[in-house]
């Protein structure tokens, strides 16, 4: 039980929240600045909360131990942050929906911005003249990339060209597993592919995992309705390998915190089709750092680069549509090791894993974690070949990198020679890089 002085405390805290509710009804400037001001209150000590309320009112008991006010503040703090957040989404989801000269606005660069494009699969550069059959790698880009052409040139180059490479390109407009696997069995029928090896870069692994589901599970349902299963054949997967690739949602943005589950519920928060405006939102809060030079209002020049920033992170490449996509119809529901077993046909067991991963922090994805749901999925479909590879101390899937460790473990295990050693022969390389 907290003491009553720490109950006051708390008390304290409520009525500012009541404040900031009354305030929110206000232009969104003004809401913004009462959320400033009221995380500028919460971020006090205790002790400096409590010579607050003195100076505010009677005198009232003495402070409670510092340990209860700590804990308390925290959990409230949590909770207030995350209520904070969800209401800047609403407050500006709530100013497009109102004004109908910013969602006109909004539409209008949508529609400049991001023309319609269907999803299609392209050989790397030099990789045009391969003949049919034989094996094929297949790259599937990450998070916000709609193309994924210079990873599979990349990789094909690090391979020394031995063996094509491809890149699926995703569509500009909202997709799903089902959109994708008639491109790869088309692609898989014109190139009399016999075996196929899969890349994905960060969220593309997911992405390619629940499209070759899609084709097992309508050649599942081919099979039962006695219909020809003729074009949902899948080839033998030699290996799949992940670029710093989440094994589920929790694994993604780890350094972000409440954005995992924000994610998770800003459609249900913000009725909108994805946009311009959608982007705008998630390009205010998606980054590390940028909630709070968000909520930092008092540091004005900041906070308005931050608007900048975040509009030009708008206006990019990457279709609104296309991401919202990735994250709600692929991560949100994929999880490796739990769903394992919707693999079992489509992952034999001479699969060979590689995980490529950086040395130094990955604040995007937690390798770590990552790497054993992957290890513990595939234990249960008796899968044990598994190695980890280093990029070096170059960051989040660095695909230049990423495809140099690839390049050198395949060729040289393509000489016999042992796995263990090549990766020690990476290390050693980094360290005299060093």
């Amino acid at each position: 039980m907290l003491s009553t002085g720490c109950w006051q405390v708390i008390e304290l805290d409520l009525s500012l929240h009541s404040v900031y509710l009354i305030v929110k009804t206000i232009p969104a400037y003004h809401v913004l600045h009462g959320g400033y001001i009221l995380l500028l209150v919460m971020s006090m000590s205790p002790h400096e909360l409590w010579a607050q309320t003195l100076q505010e009112g009677p005198p009232v008991a003495p402070p409670p131990p510092i340990e209860e006010v700590e804990t308390a503040r925290t959990e409230y703090r949590t909770m207030l942050r995350r209520r904070f957040l969800g209401n800047v989404g609403k407050v500006l989801g709530g100013m497009v929906v109102a004004s109908g000269i910013v969602k006109h606005g909004f539409d209008v660069l949508t529609e400049e911005l991001w023309q319609p494009e269907d999803a299609r699969i392209d050989p790397a550069v030099g990789a045009e003249n391969f003949e049919p059959g034989g094996e094929r790698w297949l790259v599937f880009g990450g998070f916000g990339q709609q193309h994924s052409h210079n990873a599979a040139n990349e990789l094909f180059n690090a391979m020394g060209k031995t063996q094509p490479v491809d890149s699926i390109s995703y569509p500009s407009h909202d997709f799903d597993a089902d959109t994708l696997s008639p491109v790869i069995r088309r692609y898989i029928t014109a190139h009399k592919i016999s075996k196929l090896n899969i890349v994905g870069v960060s969220m593309g692994l997911p992405i390619a995992l629940m499209s070759l589901r899609s084709i097992e599970q309508q050649k599942v349902r081919a099979a039962k309705s006695e219909r020809s299963i003729a074009g949902l054949l899948l080839p033998d997967i030699g290996y799949m390998a992940g670029y710093s690739s989440p094994a589920d949602m929790t694994d993604a943005f780890a350094a972000q915190g409440e954005l995992t589950n924000l994610v998770e519920t800003f459609a249900k928060k913000i009725n909108y089709e994805p946009g311009a405006c959608g982007k705008f939102i998630y390009s205010l809060v998606d980054g590390p750092g940028d909630t709070e030079k968000l909520e930092d209002i008092s540091n004005i020049p900041q906070w308005e680069r931050h608007l900048y920033d975040s509009f030009n992170e708008t206006t990019n490449g990457c279709p609104p549509a296309m991401a919202w996509a990735q994250l709600v119809n692929f991560l949100q529901p994929f999880n490796f090791e739990s769903q394992s077993s919707d693999y079992q046909t489509i992952l034999g067991p001479n699969l060979q894993f590689i995980y490529v991963s950086p040395t130094n922090s990955d604040n995007i994805v937690d390798d770590s974690n990552a790497i054993q749901r992957y290890k513990g999925g595939l234990k249960t479909l008796g899968i044990n070949r598994v190695h980890q590879l280093s990029s070096g101390d170059v960051g989040h899937a660095n695909t230049i990198a990423s495809a140099i460790a690839m390049g050198k473990y395949l060729l040289a295990t393509s000489f016999g020679l042992d796995p263990n050693i090549i990766h020690q022969l990476n290390n050693d390389q980094e360290d005299t890089n060093a």
